[in-house]
């Protein structure tokens, strides 16, 4: 492998790995994906500013991942981890989309640009040696693309550690604890950590293990799951494992299709089940009983709400508690939990919801889809540690089991079924009715304009038409227009299920007329509560 010593000017001929995609690509707040067979040379470019973010920071590790969570397995993409275990800033961001953009000519300049504005005006590779860990998902090729992206980075001289298969939490954690701990962190630490986290929750409850169906999506989790059972004997029941990542299964499926997933042949269906994402950064769980039961990101924000309160009243410790949602939430959801609790709306992507889940003592948040986690203040923490109340304990285990950075369903699921264990579900689930809701995407060629407010204001008779729907039909919209392609979201809630259809059919009708629809009119079979 080559190695130049001066680094300055080793793409200035851009090599076959790092030549300019042949699309415009977008890394956003939950990183960059796309197809796997267009994106190679995109990943090689976005894993520089992995570079360049290290050896400016002094040699500190930085973790790429390579994966395309909850997307089908025809697809890949990337997310880079910072030192601290964050997701990177809007600043990095910016500056990975100017990297995997720029014509070939001009990339060699612009890497010693972005490395002068954060290396002490040093061109690329005049700072400290970089440090980059490197995970994956287990979709087919996964392994070829960090082999092209290892061999880019070996141009630099750069020190990397494949850890090959994890979930895209197990990477921020090891980003973070090799950084904060200045070590090269074993694989499976990561595992034991929280296992071992699990039985010290476990035995604080009084709770004893139970049995439980899982949905791995296929993703990663069947090789995490696998390892914990091996540790703690838990009774977990996979319904997957061994099919394609994320086909007609996994949590996106369940929640999207509102249906049991492919595969779950099960006598008692009336014992939960779990599902994960293909990166394992997200959960949900369903039961059937006469009818099918869904405990989504809004019910498990109820759950740890409602867990966490008790905690602190019977610990007698004063902490306000935040909830943040989604505006995809379900308002039944939102309405009891404005009972209790302070409840605040992110824009989408997981990085607004922990950024704004710091405003509070103790701030919970969740998507819908089941991403998210509950952030602890460093003032709650040292309040936490001053009690020595069995519930004090408790809710120390909880800083220390919750990851700090980003959703992670493998401690979220460790945490719940503790919980779940104490608790009637059947009456839980009753505690509210979700509104009827529906979400129709459609593909168009022009942009909408929405402002902050979720507003359409542009073009003008969309927005004129939208007004109109929403004063003549009882209901709620969110319409969103996606960053990374040509497609615009509209969700709906309504009463009942015929007003929500009519309401949602309607919006995404004047969407497509407004904004020259691409492909077939938009359509649905009326009043199926979920299509």
């Amino acid at each position: 492998m080559r190695i130049s010593k001066d680094k300055s000017k080793i793409f200035k001929k851009a090599p076959k790995s790092l030549k300019q995609p042949n699309m415009v690509c977008r890394y956003a707040a939950s990183g960059f994906r796309g197809k796997s067979i267009e994106i190679s040379t995109a990943l090689c470019r976005a894993s520089l500013i992995g570079y360049i973010r290290s050896s400016t920071l002094g040699g500190k590790v930085i973790g790429i991942m390579i994966t395309a969570s909850h997307n089908p397995v025809t697809d890949n993409g990337i997310k880079l981890i910072d030192f601290n275990g964050e997701m990177f800033d809007t600043q990095w961001e910016s500056m990975c989309n100017e990297v995997m953009n720029v014509k070939d000519e001009e990339l060699q300049r612009l890497l010693n640009k972005c490395y002068r504005r954060h290396g002490k005006m040093g061109d690329l590779g005049s700072g400290a040696r970089a440090k980059i860990i490197i995970g994956r998902d287990n979709r087919e090729g996964g392994d070829n693309l960090v082999e092209e992206i290892k061999n880019v980075l070996m141009m630099l001289d750069t020190d990397i550690i494949d850890y090959g298969v994890v979930s895209t939490p197990q990477l921020h954690y090891l980003t973070r604890v090799s950084n904060k701990e200045r070590r090269k962190v074993p694989r499976e630490e990561y595992i034991n950590y929280l296992t071992g986290k699990f039985f010290e929750f476990r035995d604080l409850l009084g709770v004893k293990q139970s049995e439980i169906y899982v949905d791995t999506a296929n993703g990663v989790s069947k090789y995490i799951l696998d390892e914990f059972v091996k540790l703690s004997k838990q009774n977990l029941i996979f319904i997957n494992g061994d099919g394609t990542i994320n086909e007609n299964c996994g949590a996106a499926y369940v929640k999207d299709k509102h249906k049991e997933p492919e595969g779950y042949n099960v006598e008692n269906k009336n014992i939960r089940c779990v599902c994960f994402d293909g990166d394992m950064d997200r959960l949900i769980y369903f039961y059937t009983t006469d009818k099918f039961h869904l405990i989504d990101g809004d019910r498990i924000t109820v759950l740890f709400a409602n867990f966490i309160q008790d905690l602190l009243e019977k610990a007698q410790i004063d902490l306000k508690i935040g909830c943040v949602l989604s505006f995809y939430s379900n308002s039944a959801s939102i309405n009891i939990l404005e009972q209790n609790f302070k409840v605040i709306t992110a824009h989408t992507g997981i990085k607004n919801f922990v950024k704004q889940s710091r405003k509070f003592d103790i701030g919970i948040y969740f998507e819908p889809n089941g991403h998210g986690g509950v952030s602890f203040s460093a003032t709650a923490i040292d309040i936490i540690k001053s009690n020595t109340s069995k519930e004090a304990q408790i809710l120390l285990l909880l800083t220390e089991m919750f990851d700090p950075s980003i959703g992670d369903a493998f401690a979220n699921f460790l945490i719940i079924e503790c919980i779940l264990q104490k608790l009637d579900l059947e009456e839980f689930i009753k505690k509210y009715t979700e509104y009827p809701t529906r979400l129709i995407n459609v593909y168009a060629e022009e942009k909408l304009e929405i402002n902050e407010n979720n507003i359409v204001i542009f073009p003008k008779d969309v927005s004129q038409k939208i007004s109109d729907l929403l004063e003549s039909k009882k209901g709620r919209l969110f319409i969103r227009q996606s960053d990374t392609e040509p497609l615009i979201r509209i969700f709906g809630e309504a009463r009942t299920v015929e007003e929500c259809d009519l309401l949602c059919l309607m919006a995404a009708q004047a969407v497509y007329d407004g904004c020259k629809g691409i492909g077939r009119y938009p359509e649905i079979s009326f009043c199926e509560e979920y299509k």
